[in-house]
This record gives structure tokens, C-alpha cells and sequence, in this order.
């Protein structure tokens, strides 16, 4: 899910496409991605992906939205990937997140970032959440109300080495 180490906006080939296609073929203005060797993708292709594979995860573990807990998450992939370029983070920053949801931005977060202490309320999550991060190790999800935790307590157990915080 999300970009997930191949965020298309920072690692792969960009262009501006205005009119004609490589082929000589019309197409209108879009931004095309490069696979590596092989045809060119759209953005579009890339999103419908994405929602495929976020409806499946949800459906996996019986996931419904939750209208009182106002849940939205992100289906675009730009969106995560542009998010946590422009938070300018680094290996040296600790970033607390409220409400990961899937942890889409939470995955991005981490590729930039030293550490990142995800708070859920939504215990239903806990378990998605465990197989979309499970490969990244700069990742702590607590289960909780943000506004019922020690703000400088969580920071100290779960970042205490972090120069930044975001």
C-alpha cells in the first residue's frame, strides 16, 4: 500500500507529457512514470492499483469505516509521498503520528525519518497495521486515545535519541 520505498514523485523518471505521446499518439497532459524497461505508466494507473489493493486489505480484515470516529483515509498515492517530503524529515527527526489509519503516510514517514511513534485509537487497525508496516523497524504503533496520553512520556520512551521532532 502507499508508495512503499517506490514513491513515483522522488524515484522514478518524470515526464510532462503536453500533447504528443513518445509514440506520436495524442494524449492529453499527464504525468507518465518509466517502468524500469518497460512501457510507461500513468498516474491513473498507478491509483486505480492502489485502491485495489487498499479495498482488498480492508475486506482482508473485515475493516468497515467508522462514521463516528470520522474516518477518512488517503487513496491517493501522491498524496502520502508529497506529505512526507514536504515535512522534510531525516534520520535524525522522531515524528509522532495521530491516527495512521493503514499507516499509508505512516510508511512514508518512516522511510525518511529516524523514528515514528503512531498513536490509533481504532484497535480494529492494529492488526492492518501490523502487516502494512511489519518491515519497517523505526515503526512503534500505540494503541490509544492521543488525548488521554502523556505527550512528553511517549516521546521519551519511544524517541529519546531523536535530535528533531516533527
Amino acid at each position: 500500500l502507499g508508495c512503499g520505498g517506490t514513491c513515483p514523485h522522488r524515484r522514478r523518471r518524470l515526464r510532462r507529457v503536453r500533447g504528443a505521446h513518445t509514440d506520436g499518439s495524442q494524449t492529453p497532459p499527464a504525468v507518465h512514470h518509466q517502468r524500469d524497461g518497460g512501457p510507461e505508466i500513468t498516474i491513473t494507473e498507478i491509483a486505480m492499483s492502489y485502491k485495489d489493493e487498499l479495498k482488498r486489505t480492508l475486506a482482508k480484515h473485515g475493516f468497515r469505516f467508522s462514521k463516528s470516529m470520522g474516518q477518512n483515509f488517503l487513496i491517493d498515492p501522491a498524496i502520502p509521498c508529497a506529505i512526507a517530503e514536504n515535512a522534510r524529515v531525516d534520520e535524525e527527526t522522531g515524528v509522532l503520528e495521530i491516527g495512521p489509519g493503514i499507516g499509508i503516510l505512516t510508511r512514508e514517514l518512516a522511510e525518511r525519518a529516524g523514528k515514528v511513534t503512531s498513536v490509533e485509537l481504532d484497535r480494529r487497525l492494529l492488526p492492518i497495521l501490523s502487516e502494512t508496516l511489519h518491515h519497517h523497524k523505526n515503526v512503534i504503533i500505540v494503541p490509544g486515545d492521543i488525548m488521554m496520553l502523556d505527550l512528553d512520556a511517549l516521546i521519551r520512551e519511544n524517541m529519546p535519541e531523536m535530535a528533531r521532532y516533527a
